[in-house]
């Protein structure tokens, strides 16, 4: 492995740790299209240029999962 590819490495886990640690937006963004890729089996790259559907989709339905197993929903139904 070159010294350039250990720096671009070093560089990656730094942004990464980062994102979490401050919960930026772009981290944010990059979570819930890695859930969403997941959940709905959709290419990540096609999730994270909003090519077959829109953020505000992707977005409704992350929420709506995270909120599922909240008390207040057995109480709504």
């Amino acid at each position: 492995m070159s010294r350039k590819n250990t720096n671009i490495y070093q560089y990656l886990q730094t942004e990464a740790i980062g994102g979490n640690l401050t919960n930026s937006d772009l981290a944010f963004f990059r979570k819930v299209c890695r859930w969403y890729s997941t959940t709905f089996h959709t290419p990540l790259h096609q999730v994270m240029q909003c090519k077959d559907v829109q953020w505000d989709e992707i977005l409704l339905h992350y929420y709506e999962d995270q909120m599922e197993d909240l008390p207040f929903n057995n109480i709504l139904k």
